[in-house]
């Protein structure tokens, strides 16, 4: 497994690490929603920094959309944070959320700059 899911006061931050598979992240992303704390979350980080092959994964960005669009449904007050070092998907990445997408999402080189927005933010 190369992700684990990290609850804190408030918010959840998934972690992924090392080699990540596409089957990786919908498994990490459901395994956030269908916790009952997802219900009452007030903010998520998804943490790609200590990902190796984000260049391998063309569909990450669609399935994280999909899943993430699924559960606004249950919770649409999440503030999403986005943590990945490399500048080139830090931008693919902002190309990609869809202007009706139902978070307010900010994406971070650093975790710190991703902390930073969220506690800024009121969450």
């Amino acid at each position: 497994m190369a992700w684990e899911v990290l609850w804190e006061k408030g918010g959840v931050r998934l972690r992924c690490h090392g080699a990540l598979t596409e089957a990786d992240i919908v498994e990490g992303i459901d395994a956030m929603q269908q916790d009952p704390r997802f219900d009452t979350l007030r903010w998520n980080i998804n943490d790609f920094s200590e990902v190796h092959n984000l260049a391998d994964l063309p569909g990450y960005i669609e399935d994280a959309t999909a899943r993430a669009i699924g559960g606004a449904y249950t919770n649409p007050q999440i503030l999403m944070a986005v943590v990945m070092p490399d500048p080139v998907f830090v931008e693919r990445s902002r190309a990609n959320i869809p202007p009706d997408f139902p978070y307010r999402v900010g994406i971070f080189t650093d975790m710190p700059s991703a902390r930073d927005w969220i506690e800024n933010s009121g969450a």
